[in-house]
């Protein structure tokens, strides 16, 4: 049939026109008003086992086999509307445009139905979903996070980036701006990555802080490379969190860097002992010279200048025992655990951060009588100086008079609680969450390493403990550290104990009376008047100070020891102790020492009631 037939009116090239429509490759069918094929050309017609012949006059329906899509397609084309479907054919796949014809008067006389072979577009589409799919099970199996983002925004994230970004479903970062997850600082370089990926083949690696939905930050490895997915190019990030990672770096670090402060203040303060052993014993020899040359009593000069030698004694033992404690403080070879007074580690640090205290607060301790607890003395005295050293930093731009800083002791249900608290400004809510991160620092002037802090919540914890922080802005900051107690109070043994105490240090004896209160106290001043104790009723242990000693040592431990008594020798050089003398002994132990050391040095010894 012409194409006159249907079209109004025609040209001078309409048989040229009708030769090319037969010839071309989609399937062109004019259908009239009642559904009847009128016209069928193109070269497809072969491909399909078909000719124009067998078609003519035939229903459209018939043909398509009454296929739904397109028979909506037609009824739309009847309405003056274009009409698409898809439909199989012979093997192939072929998409049907349905386009009104229309006559002279306007009225749709027919429609055009032109058939193009998509095969190849459809076998490529399906393809492509097959490795979509696959893609899909590839991300969603992985650790990693995968982002997929076309045009600044989010088209697909898998598992693990809903994971990691903190959304429980990760449909939810679909269509949100990709750059919005990025830190505010890195969101530059990452347009340039994204812009990089766009022009290149490569793979950008690099690293980012991402940010979660809680506003935390953390730290990832960013690989951003472009893709195609869902039919066009789109950019993907794989990101993988490393922040744990850089936080071990970081101990290690710092594990490193608190082995170094330890040698180096071993080695300060072995040049410092050097020469002090050596100027306490001169002034032992001198104060001894001077008592028998000048006694006190004679002359109210010679009294002063015998006050103000002792004074000298104790400041030069005051400064052994800093060393002692700095040497403590910072061994990193004292691991061992025993059973330690929290109150004699509080003391410590506060000897100890006092002269840096004092510059910008006063210092108020409520050190109630506490149950022991098991760990390390020199780590635990590591804490609190840490804390009272960082609470006092905090009030240093205050007046003095209006700064206090308070530390306090005291049992919580089967817990010991130290709490050390300050009236400064408080900690501001954006860094209270990172006080206790390696080398975090809040000071605005650069002082101060980081480490304090969360040296102290290591060692907290490893003693089983944890500690809380409460802040309010312009009252102060209040720290609570809990431990789990070990054992009743230092010094509560069970039963009475016969203790014999050889001293003729009055300091030392008033400290051991404190320390033995309720047991029996036997008191000599030297080992010769104690001599004969050895031989009377059985003494459960032995206070001996070697500067008391006016017999041979060896024999006085000896007896002490067959008569089973626990023996503990006390010295003020306790280094000069001879390596014989210390094996016969239980323990020893160096002045100055107080009422709550030897309580726990006891404790070592007896059994103690369980809590």
């Amino acid at each position: 049939m012409p194409l006159r037939s249907l079209w109004a009116g025609s040209t001078p090239d309409e048989h040229q026109l009708q030769r090319i429509v037969e010839h071309a490759a989609p399937v062109i069918l004019q259908i009239d008003a009642g559904a009847t094929i009128r016209f069928a050309a193109g070269y497809h017609l072969e491909a399909l086992g078909l000719s124009a012949e067998s078609l003519l006059g035939t229903s459209f329906s018939e043909f398509i086999s009454t296929h739904e899509p397109t028979l909506r397609g037609l009824q739309q084309a009847f309405m003056g509307e274009f009409g698409t479907s898809e439909i199989p054919l012979s093997g192939c796949q072929f998409e049907i445009r349905l386009t009104p014809m229309v006559d002279q008067r306007g009225a749709i006389a027919g429609v055009t139905a032109v058939f193009v072979d998509i095969t190849e577009r459809a076998q490529a589409a399906e393809e492509l979903g097959r490795s979509e799919a696959s893609f899909r099970v590839l991300t969603e199996s992985s650790p990693d996070a995968v982002i997929v983002h076309r045009f600044g925004r989010i088209v697909y994230a898998n598992r693990a980036a809903g994971d990691l970004l903190q959304h429980s479903d990760a449909s939810d970062l679909k269509g949100k701006p990709v750059l919005e997850f990025f830190a505010k600082e890195d969101r530059p370089q990452a347009m340039q990555r994204i812009r990089d990926a766009a022009t290149s083949s490569e793979q950008f690696q690099d690293r980012f802080r991402l940010i979660r939905r809680s506003g935390d930050e953390g730290a990832f490895e960013v690989t951003t490379m472009a893709v195609q997915y869902d039919g066009g190019t789109a950019t993907v990030h794989v990101a993988r969190d490393i922040t744990q990672a850089l936080r071990m770096q970081t101990k290690l670090a710092q594990t490193e860097r608190l082995a170094s402060l330890g040698t180096l203040a071993g080695g300060v303060g072995h040049e410092i002992n050097n020469p002090l052993a050596y100027m306490t014993a001169n002034l032992s020899f001198i104060i001894e010279e001077l008592t028998r040359l000048l006694p006190p009593n004679e002359s109210e000069d010679n009294a002063e200048l015998h006050h103000a030698l002792r004074d000298v004694q104790d400041g030069t033992g005051r400064v052994k025992d800093i060393v002692r404690q700095l040497n403590e403080f910072t061994r990193v070879d004292s691991e061992v655990e025993e059973l330690i007074d929290p109150r004699a580690a509080i003391e410590a640090a506060v000897r100890m951060s006092w002269n840096h205290v004092r510059r910008s607060a006063r210092l108020q301790t409520h050190l109630l009588p506490v149950s022991s607890v098991r760990g390390n003395t020199s780590r635990l005295g590591q804490v609190f100086l840490a804390l009272l050293l960082n609470a006092s930093a905090a009030l240093s731009a205050q007046h003095i008079a209006e700064s206090v800083v308070t530390i306090a002791s005291y049992e919580e249900g089967e817990n010991v609680v130290i709490e050390v608290s300050d009236n400064g400004p408080g900690i501001p809510e954006e860094v209270l969450s990172n006080i206790f991160d390696p080398f975090f620092s809040a000071s605005a002037d650069g002082q101060g390493t980081g480490l304090g802090l969360s040296v102290a919540h290591s060692i907290v914890v490893a003693m089983g403990g944890s500690i809380d922080v409460s802040t309010k802005t312009g009252e102060g900051t209040t720290i609570q550290i809990h431990l789990p107690c070990a054992q009743e109070r230092p010094g509560e043994q069970a039963g009475e104990k016969s203790v014999l105490v050889v001293t003729d240090d009055v300091r030392l004896l008033e400290a051991a009376q404190i320390a033995l209160r309720g047991n029996r106290i036997r008191i000599a001043g030297k080992m010769s008047i104690a001599s004969p104790e050895l031989d009377g009723e059985p003494l459960d242990a032995i206070l001996c100070d070697i500067s008391s000693a006016d017999v041979d040592i060896a024999s006085f431990g000896d007896r002490a020891n067959r008569g089973g008594s626990a023996l503990l020798w006390i010295s003020q050089q306790l280094d000069q102790v001879p390596q014989e003398h210390r094996e016969i002994a239980s323990l020893c132990l160096q002045k100055p020492i107080g009422a709550d050391s030897i309580s726990m040095q006891l404790s070592k010894l007896w059994p103690v009631k369980n809590s």
